[in-house]
């Protein structure tokens, strides 16, 4: 849920994630009028629709009507699409024979989000009194640095929480937990008002829930704790009842009996199974005084008291370990992509620094923008207020970095509240696919987003693209067997299933004559080749065994690997090589306890070990 408000002098929009952290996300305004004034160009590009190709003939153009290759910003995702336009704008003007602003152009700021902030921090350091020298985290060990840090916090709170999530279910709530602190930090949410959120969090439990019963709660356990008996006899003594629904429900009441389970320590999960038992017809009348007893945890006091400990305990739990994670980067001297967007964010709220880039920045470019988290959003409007123009990119379709608390439903906010009235610069044409294809993604699209607000030419896209001679329909939907001849020793089902995906890609390329493709650089149809195949699985090991399956068939195969300087070796390599001037002895830590080990004879001892990741190499002189 989405709820608006006017508070003061900011634009305040919250939104609810599912653990209930209220994520308010504030845009400055010196007064309603100003919602109209920002310069900000907004377009929707979908995949193929030639963004980069708009992106980089605006820059070209905004450069050769006397804007500064200096005075430019743009932000992209990825470095690959930072360079790509880089090397797409450079082309340009090297036909314009401007070499000069060619070279030029590195002086401006374009790259990721976090290097741009990053060169930020290091010109206006010392308006922050950092150092203009940062050791920021690599994001590929944000997650250990992050697990050692919060630790102690987790540790003290587990014990409680581990007794409550048991009785949920929850395999590891410390997975909610990290969800949370995420939206705390993606959001710049004071840690210190979370107990406003853990107040909203508890009250749309209580909404949902009906009021606690008066019975009490020995009452409500004994009449459960009798019922399991009863109508595990009952069914048992109905030989009239032979089904295999029956059957089931005689087994699972056997197994809880045998389990000796205490009734106030039950599984509420347990409660909610045993109010939907469905035996057999003949058997419904004995469940029934079993179902009754089990239905009446909905009302339960300790149900309502286990669910508002718990999200108190989440959330405080949650409050002390983002203060224990900022307090741990400070005493190790390093800040991670997030604390690099706060701290620019801050520096762009600076009068001194203000005026500065006003004189200096000229133009903005948003690449991406779907994937904008709500902090990322903050710095974008601070950046369009102090440029002359800005032009964001995006499309909603295209949002994947959830897991890094971004919101695609923040471009429509922008668009609705924050620009001035009129529908967005839309591309609408699709220079990659084929025409079936287009079509195929118009039906799913404009049918999937317009219940959410966004109009169908707001996703629709025309095909640029005509069909090859002898080209069949571009869609194919195959149903995978898994009861084939050459699989049936198979055990495992998904191992039937993905050979059975090796099978019919191998069938494909029997009949590659049928199936033509246009050749990126001939530009002429031909068969299909094994290389313009692509196989996506939800998961790296899913990748290794298709990979395998085909090889097996004769299909040469490859999948992406991490390479050598991801190996565990290298890392810790590494991590030493970055204190060259500190003490030649280093502590290993694991599982806390700790050994000096000489520079010398570190490698031998620590490779060996099984555990390797989640051993942490720490400087002596910060240990």
């Amino acid at each position: 849920t989405r709820r608006k408000k006017i508070h003061q002098n900011h634009q305040l929009i919250r939104s609810q994630n599912a653990n209930g952290v209220l994520t308010p996300i504030f845009v400055e305004w010196g007064s309603a009028s100003m919602q109209t004034t920002l310069p900000i160009e907004i377009i929707s590009a979908s995949a193929g629709s030639g963004k980069t190709y708009t992106l980089s003939k605006t820059l070209v153009k905004a450069l050769r009507n006397g804007v500064r290759p200096e005075a430019v910003l743009a932000t992209t995702f990825t470095n690959k699409a930072a360079a790509e336009l880089v090397e797409r704008v450079r082309a340009d003007l090297f036909k314009d024979q401007k070499w000069e602003y060619a070279q030029r152009i590195f002086d401006g700021h374009l790259g990721t989000v976090n290097s741009v902030c990053g060169r930020l921090l290091k010109e206006f350091a010392f308006e922050l009194g950092l150092s203009p020298v940062q050791d920021v985290l690599p994001e590929e060990d944000n997650f250990f640095i992050f697990e050692r840090a919060i630790a102690p916090v987790s540790e003290k709170y587990s014990q409680e929480i581990d007794a409550i999530a048991s009785r949920f279910e929850i395999n590891d709530w410390r997975d909610i937990l990290k969800d949370i602190i995420n939206k705390i930090r993606t959001n710049d949410i004071d840690p210190a008002s979370l107990s406003k959120s853990y107040e909203w969090s508890w009250k749309t439990f209580q909404d949902i829930l009906p009021a606690t019963s008066k019975s009490g709660e020995d009452r409500i356990d004994k009449e459960l704790t009798d019922a399991i008996p009863a109508t595990y006899a009952a069914l048992k003594q109905n030989q009239s009842d032979t089904t295999k629904a029956t059957k089931g429900v005689i087994k699972k009441l056997g197994n809880h009996i045998r389990s000796r389970t205490e009734t106030s320590s039950m599984p509420w999960p347990d409660w909610a199974r045993f109010s939907k038992l469905e035996p057999g017809a003949k058997s419904r009348d004995l469940c029934e005084r079993l179902t009754n007893a089990a239905k009446i945890h909905t009302s339960h006091p300790r149900l309502h008291r286990d669910i508002q400990t718990l999200v108190r305990l989440l959330f405080e739990c949650a409050r002390e370990a983002v203060v224990a994670f900022s307090e741990f980067k400070e005493k190790n001297g390093i800040v991670d992509f997030v604390d690099q967007e706060k701290l620019a964010l801050e520096l762009l709220r600076i009068p001194e620094v203000q005026e500065r880039l006003k004189e200096d920045l000229k133009i903005v470019f948003v690449d991406e923008f779907q994937d904008t988290s709500p902090i990322q959003l903050a710095l974008f409007i601070q950046f369009a207020r102090l440029a002359s123009k800005s032009v964001w990119v995006g499309d909603q379709k295209q949002a994947i970095y959830g897991f890094r608390g971004t919101d695609p439903m923040l471009m429509d906010a922008v668009i609705d509240k924050i620009i001035s009235p009129g529908p967005p610069k839309i591309l609408s044409g699709s220079y990659r696919s084929r025409p079936g294809l287009i079509h195929f993604t118009n039906s799913v699209f404009e049918a999937a987003f317009e219940p959410l607000g966004i109009s169908p030419d707001r996703v629709r896209l025309e095909p640029k693209l005509e069909d090859g001679p002898g080209q069949k329909t571009p869609l194919l939907v195959w149903r995978l067997s898994r009861k084939d001849s050459t699989i049936e020793k198979d055990k495992a089902s998904d191992d039937k299933e993905t050979r059975s995906l090796a099978v019919a890609v191998g069938n494909l390329l029997e009949q590659c004559d049928d199936y033509k493709i246009l050749d990126k650089n001939t530009k002429q149809t031909r068969p299909l080749k094994p290389a313009d195949i692509a196989i996506l699985c939800r998961r790296n090991s899913k990748c290794e065994k298709v990979a395998t399956f085909l090889e097996e068939y004769g299909i040469r195969a490859s999948i992406p690997r991490s390479g050598l300087m991801s190996t565990p070796e290298c890392i810790l390599g590494f991590s030493a090589l970055r204190y060259p001037g500190l003490s030649p002895k280093f502590y290993v830590r694991q599982n806390e306890s700790c050994e000096s080990q000489p520079r010398s004879s570190f490698f031998c001892r620590i490779v060996p070990c099984p555990d390797l990741f989640k051993i942490s190499l720490i400087p002596s002189a910060i240990a």
